[in-house]
Parts: C-alpha cells; structure tokens; sequence
C-alpha cells in the first residue's frame, strides 16, 4: 500500500461474536468458546475521531495469513460494561490502557485469542468470515459471553493506507 503507515489500535475491530455455549470446559472453569469475529469487507465509521473518519477493511487483507496469524495470542478485556436498551450488555471502543503494557497488563487481560483461521462461504456471493477459538479467564468475561455480550475486542496493529476511495458507491477515507 501507498503510503502506508502502522498504528495501533485499541477501538471494536475485530469483534468477537461468539455463541453463548462454551465448546469447552477446563477443570480450572475456563472456558473456550468459538465464532466469528468479522466478515466480508467492511467501511467503520469513526464519528468520534478529530477529524471523524470512516476506514475500509478489506476481507483479503484482515484475513490473510499474515493478518489470521497475528491474532493468535492477541489479549482482550471487557472494559467497563454498559447496559443497552434491550437488556443486552456492550462492551466500551476503547479498551482498558494497561492492556498492552507488559508490566500490568495482567490486571486487564480477560482472555486471549487461542486461534483464528478463514471459513470462506458457502456460494460465491457469501462473504468469507474470520472465525476464531477464544479462552475466557475470568468470571466476569464469562459471565459477559454468556449474558449476551455482542462484541469482545482485542487490540490490533494495522497499517493504514491513507489514500481516500470508495466502496460500493461509499466514501472512505483511509484503507486499513
């Protein structure tokens, strides 16, 4: 990409939509859970950036081997929790700052990422899909799984290519 630059980021992407039925169990009660943590190629908006921006992520980018790769391992937290309208919980954009310090990173860590691999779809006009096996540590992030948490977010490193475009007739401003 062009020029291209890397940050990191700490905001819901990828998220994790996982199934509130554990595929596993661990004596200590951790417990993995597999699902999808994106699909397809995908235009964020990020209204509350100075300036707001809106970023396109292309499926063969986020899921190339190289990215698919890089999320094995990657660490999550919950963040502090928010109750939505219908009863369902939220998880925060941004993530707990101590997550990625290797001196306290313990104090946030909720789970990890144990692998994550592309399931391409079914017809040529299904998107591929991110799909990915995660550990819970903690009560509280089972209990958030498990309680209908939408989305669980591990931080990423990405370059970003800021050279606008358009995707099906929408702008973007950067590629991811």
């Amino acid at each position: 990409m062009s020029d291209a630059v890397q940050c990191h980021r700490h905001d819901k992407g990828p998220a994790l939509r996982l199934a509130a039925t554990p595929v596993e169990v661990r004596p200590d009660g951790r417990r993995i859970y597999e699902g999808t943590a994106t699909f397809g190629d995908i235009l964020k908006p990020y209204p509350d950036l100075d300036p707001p921006r809106v970023e396109f992520s292309p499926a063969d980018e986020v899921m190339s081997p190289a990215a698919l790769a890089s999320m094995e391992g990657a660490i999550f937290t919950g963040g502090p929790r928010r109750r939505d309208w219908d009863g369902s919980v939220t998880l925060p954009a941004d993530h707990a700052p101590n997550l990625l310090d290797l001196d306290t990173a313990g104090d946030a860590i909720e789970g990890a990422v144990l692998r994550a691999w592309r399931q391409d779809g079914e017809t040529p006009e299904d998107p591929p899909r991110m799909r990915v096996r995660v550990i819970a540590y903690t009560r509280a992030m089972i209990q958030l799984i498990e309680g209908g948490a939408v989305e669980l977010s591990p931080g990423f490193r990405c370059d970003e290519d800021k050279t606008p475009g358009t995707f099906r007739g929408q702008p973007y401003d950067l590629v991811q």
